[in-house]
């Protein structure tokens, strides 16, 4: 089975791409989706958040509220990392899971979809990695498209991702997303025809 790590950062065209995999058969793991259900549904990944970032980000019910989590965790890199340390080695797990269940199902690609995969320097554990990249105002735009964040909030998270030229040297390929969705998918279909056949 053919293991496919795909990152990048805010608005590049990551979850297009995922959906183009699953749309070839491929079992697609949400790694993003996945963290924030561990954050909201867990009681112990729940605890260790409180502990690190103190009862301010608890919600009135006792869980934790992911707009006042964002305002501790994404000020700095240093919260961000703590929020990551907390979370992902227990998503790790869930990917090694999925993975043998997509297996057994008889899957032949398994495509985890992760923003901050190689900050979670889970690289080795594909055969592809595959970078989706964006310019920076394109990738903006797109972003304030989707209403859902402020351009300060866009911009502060932008900055707190690590730079495509320092991704690029952790992957083993990378897709332009410049252009049109038609343009991208047709990158996709080269990509995944080429990965097949190595």
């Amino acid at each position: 089975m053919l293991k496919l790590g795909l990152t990048g950062g805010l608005a590049s065209g990551k979850t297009t791409a995922a959906d183009y995999f699953r749309s070839k058969g491929a079992a697609v793991f949400n790694a993003d989706q996945e963290a924030k259900s561990l954050l909201f549904e867990s009681n112990l990944i729940a605890t260790h958040v409180i502990s690190a970032f103190g009862e301010e980000v608890k919600a009135s019910d006792g869980r934790i509220d992911p707009g006042k989590l964002a305002e501790q965790a994404f000020v700095n890199s240093q919260s961000q990392h703590k929020l990551n340390e907390i979370i992902w080695p227990e998503v790790l797990k869930m990917i090694k899971k999925a993975c043998i269940n997509a297996e057994t199902h008889g899957k032949c690609i398994f495509v985890v979809d992760a923003a901050l995969l190689i900050e979670a320097r889970f690289t080795n554990y594909f055969h592809h990695v595959l970078l989706i990249c964006a310019d920076r105002e394109i990738r903006i735009q797109r972003a304030l498209q989707r209403r859902n964040l402020s351009r300060s909030q866009i911009l502060d998270r932008m900055d707190l991702q690590l730079p495509d030229d320092e991704k690029k040297k952790a992957v083993s390929h990378t897709i332009n997303n410049n252009g049109n969705e038609e343009g991208f998918i047709l990158k996709l279909e080269k990509f995944l025809t080429e990965v097949l056949a190595s």
